[in-house]
Formats: structure tokens, C-alpha cells, sequence
């Protein structure tokens, strides 16, 4: 038996489960001694966050899969925070669907992604903690949810899209509506989900399984930063390319850091933490995101809750930077009051520079 409190190999902890796959009540005591079996599951495509039925996906898969079947995915409600028993939130993971039997009572830390109409793998977000539901646990949630309306909400939204609602009438030996659950704090959504690269190992994987994941594999992960400069041209035929959005945004986000770059070299870096530019040297240390919506008060809305969680989340003890918003729209009279509002009675440190394709310099950043 794993004691309780060290962290296992992946490969160590499948191997110690084999013993009690199957068996709920012992395979849930496993999990709670070894600690949660890290995994990546797919979910299908929703534009609206998880938390309603769009029915997307439906025209993005390939027959037979579930989605393209029934046309509506289980996992669309995944965020809803109605979805709530006791506190618990519950859900439905489609990989946790194929190997049901076996995994019910396992206590799972998982890692969400899935793939967009452009055919980039994006990364959703995590679940630190997911219980897999028993037979008898599904059943009682259904009946609750049947109970409180909630599931005729989910048929409604189905038929509404032209959906097949059979698969919400009830629960069987093999396949419920809901296949797990979870306490909220142990959910992280990355939001907007994150596009990961095309060396991230999802980009090998092609169907919804569990698959045994490591640290490394969740999310974009801590980065140092990079030089380089971003991809600016926008070509709707490549699934790894920028969107036209992302393209215009990089242009102004490789033009700003070049123009950092002639004042203050190497202290110039992009993508440090998911951090638009970041600039440490002794005369200007700033988080800069940069914005290119056509308004200053959209940019604003936009980017200054990224900023203040780049600069406070899990930060504790780091310098406080300079939090700067730089968007090609210029700074109005409402605007700027806003900011002065925001500086004077917050204490915030926050500034507006207007960057456009044509700035040649820095006045009004730097000063």
C-alpha cells in the first residue's frame, strides 16, 4: 500500500492499481493513500466556456464518434456551476466514459484539452481532484438532477440545437450523464483556453482516452521567456498558425518589444509566464499585455485582470512590477480619468500607451 503523503511515478502508481481496478471501495482507498493518478483527457469543442450545449462539435468530428452522432458532447455543461450537489460539482469526461467499470471510485488529477475549429489543440485546464463515480453515486445524482429540473434544462438545450436527448433519460451499467465530481477549488480553467504548441504532447493523441500524463504535460507550464519573435501571419489552412486576431495582436506585440529592445536590451523578454513583454532593468521594471481591441476602454477591461494576476498570483514575495496596457486605440478623456481613479484611490500602478504599426519611440511609456 502507498503511504499516504508521497508522490508515486506514474508508471508505479498504475502498476500498484492494477490490483484493486474494479473493485470502487478499494481503488478509491488506493487513490486517497497514493494520491490522485494524473491523466490528459479530451473533451469536445465549446465555445461558450462548458457551461451550456452549443452543439459545435458536431461538424468538427468524424462519424462514429459520440458528438457527431447525438450532436451535443455530455462534457458541455463540465463548468456550469449549477451542476451542484452538496458541493460537489458534477460532470461527465468522455475518456472516463470508455474505461468506466474500471476506474469507478478512483480519484483522479486531470488535465483538460481539446480541439478547436481550426484544428489547434488548446488547453482547457485541470482538475486537481475528480472522484469517478460509482454505479449507485451516478443513479443518486440523476435523480437529483432530474429532481431539480436541471436535466430537463440539459434536454431543452439539446433539442434546441437538434440534438439527440436518449442519453439523458437515465443511467446504465455502462454509461450515465454524469461520470464524475469535483469541489470547485480543485478546478483551474484556463480562460480563454490556451493554445499549446505543436511539440505538446496532445498533438499526438487523436482520440478521447485516459492517457497517463506527467507534471510536464499540464498546460504551458512556467516559462522564462523567449527573443523570438511571434508568428504575424495569419493562414486559415495551418491548425498550429495564429488565428487573424492572434496575427494582429503579435504585429503590435513584436513591434512594441523591438522598440524595447533599442533601449533596453537582453532586460527584454515575451512570453515569460504568459506575460505579453516583460521588461526587468533598473530603470523600468514592467508587465506589459498588449491589447488590440479598437477601444482604450476595451483594452483596459481586457487586460488589466491578466495583468494584476501575472503580477500578484502566487507571487508573494516578487517585486511588485510597473503594469502596463499597450493598445493601438488612443487614451480618451474617460479613459484616462478611469486610470487616475484607479492609481489614486487603489494604489495601483498602472499605465495606458497607445502603440500603434507606426510608433518610432517610447514617449509616453518610459517617462
Amino acid at each position: 500500500m502507498c503511504r499516504k503523503g508521497v508522490s508515486y511515478p506514474v508508471a508505479l502508481q498504475r502498476e500498484k492499481s492494477k490490483g484493486v481496478s474494479g473493485d470502487p471501495e478499494a481503488l478509491r482507498n488506493w487513490s486517497l493513500a497514493c494520491g490522485p493518478t494524473t491523466y490528459l483527457a479530451r473533451i469536445c469543442w465549446n465555445s461558450k466556456g462548458w457551461r451550456c450545449a452549443t452543439g459545435e462539435a458536431r461538424g468538427l468530428e468524424l462519424q462514429p464518434s459520440f458528438v457527431s452522432t447525438n450532436g451535443f458532447g455530455h462534457e458541455e455543461w463540465l463548468f456550469n456551476n449549477l451542476w451542484e450537489i452538496d458541493g460537489w460539482r458534477y460532470g461527465f469526461l468522455q475518456p472516463v466514459n470508455r474505461a468506466w467499470d474500471s476506474h469507478q471510485g478512483e480519484v483522479i488529477d486531470v488535465g483538460l484539452y481539446t480541439k478547436d475549429p481550426a484544428k489547434r489543440r488548446l488547453w482547457v485546464g485541470r482538475i486537481r481532484r475528480a472522484e469517478v463515480l460509482t454505479e449507485q453515486q451516478a443513479r443518486t445524482a440523476h435523480a437529483e438532477f432530474e429532481r431539480r429540473g436541471l436535466l430537463r434544462k440539459m434536454r431543452d438545450e439539446v433539442t434546441a440545437i437538434g440534438g439527440d436527448t436518449s442519453t439523458l433519460e437515465s443511467v446504465s451499467h455502462s454509461f450515465a450523464p454524469f461520470n464524475i465530481r469535483f469541489l470547485a477549488s480543485d478546478l483551474e480553467i484556463a480562460d480563454p483556453p490556451e493554445a499549446l504548441p505543436a511539440d505538446h504532447r496532445v498533438w499526438s493523441l487523436h482520440r478521447y482516452v485516459l492517457t497517463s500524463a506527467g507534471e510536464g504535460d499540464f498546460g504551458l507550464g512556467g516559462s522564462a521567456g523567449t527573443r523570438n519573435r511571434r508568428p504575424e501571419h495569419f493562414d486559415p489552412r495551418s491548425p498550429t498558425g495564429p488565428t487573424e486576431v492572434e496575427a494582429r495582436h503579435n504585429q503590435l506585440q513584436n513591434h512594441l518589444f523591438d522598440l524595447l529592445d533599442q533601449k533596453y536590451g537582453c532586460a527584454v523578454v515575451m512570453e515569460r509566464n504568459r506575460v505579453d513583454i516583460v521588461v526587468e532593468h533598473p530603470d523600468l521594471h514592467a508587465f506589459i499585455e498588449v491589447k488590440s481591441d479598437p477601444e482604450a476602454r476595451l483594452a483596459l477591461r481586457h487586460a488589466i485582470g491578466q495583468l494584476l494576476e501575472y503580477a500578484w498570483y502566487e507571487r508573494p514575495d516578487s517585486p511588485r512590477p510597473e503594469l502596463i496596457v499597450a493598445a493601438p486605440a488612443p487614451l480618451t478623456p474617460a479613459a484616462r480619468a478611469y486610470i487616475d481613479r484607479i492609481r489614486d484611490k487603489e494604489g495601483l500602478r498602472i499605465r495606458y500607451f497607445q502603440v500603434t504599426l507606426e510608433t518610432s519611440d517610447l514617449a509616453g511609456l518610459t517617462s
